[in-house]
């Protein structure tokens, strides 16, 4: 679940399209620096919340519960766009294309593009629901994985491009945002419940 999770909210197929529109008319080797640093930049940046992300909700007395909600609810607000080939409440914004190209692996392919609110609050999540630290290295490894194969979709955006063509894309990120609700919904569920049963239990 936590590499599917990982993959749907990153969308990497949705921003290998979007890499290939950026990136025209660059030469092969700035393509191959852009998806690059763009990989390593997100990756590093969700590794840090996914070790930091604990830390981060004690310090503003958040809990874990209270943040699958609200997560959940995001999530699920993101895939309603998806399944409706909407852009993402989340997504880019005109303005942040016009930034010079040098810097877009950071905005907004980086962020918020691959690394948006969506999956920051979803790897804080899983690591918090991790019991073990052989868990939690495996949500690590999944954030590794995920952007590994981000790259190479990065990488090849655009023979992908023209393989998918627009018809495909759609449907592919129909699918994903279908996913997507119900890993939404498993969130919500879950936190209204650990939330119901820890007003219970207070005495």
């Amino acid at each position: 679940m936590t590499f599917t999770t990982l993959f749907v909210i990153v969308d990497p197929i949705a921003g290998a399209m979007i890499f290939s529109s950026i990136t025209e008319g660059m030469d092969d080797k700035k393509k191959r620096d852009m998806a690059k640093n763009t990989t390593i930049f997100g990756c590093g940046l969700l590794l840090f919340f996914a070790i930091a992300g604990g830390y981060i909700l004690s310090f503003f007395r958040i809990t874990t519960n209270s943040l699958s909600v609200a997560g959940g609810i995001l999530l699920f607000m993101i895939a309603v766009d998806m399944m409706y080939a909407k852009r993402s409440r989340e997504a880019y914004t005109e303005e942040e294309f016009e930034e010079e190209r040098e810097y877009m692996y950071i905005v907004p392919l980086a962020i918020p593009l691959l690394t948006g609110p969506a999956a920051i609050t979803s790897v804080i999540l899983l690591m918090g629901m991790a019991e073990s630290a052989y868990l939690k290295m495996t949500v690590l490894l999944a954030v590794i994985i995920t952007f590994v194969v981000t790259w190479v979709l990065l990488r090849f955006s655009e023979p992908l491009n023209r393989i998918l063509g627009i018809t495909g894309s759609m449907v592919f990120r129909r699918m994903m945002g279908l996913f997507l609700a119900a890993i939404a919904v498993e969130f919500i569920s879950n936190g209204i419940w650990n939330l119901y049963n820890s007003f219970i239990l207070v005495p």
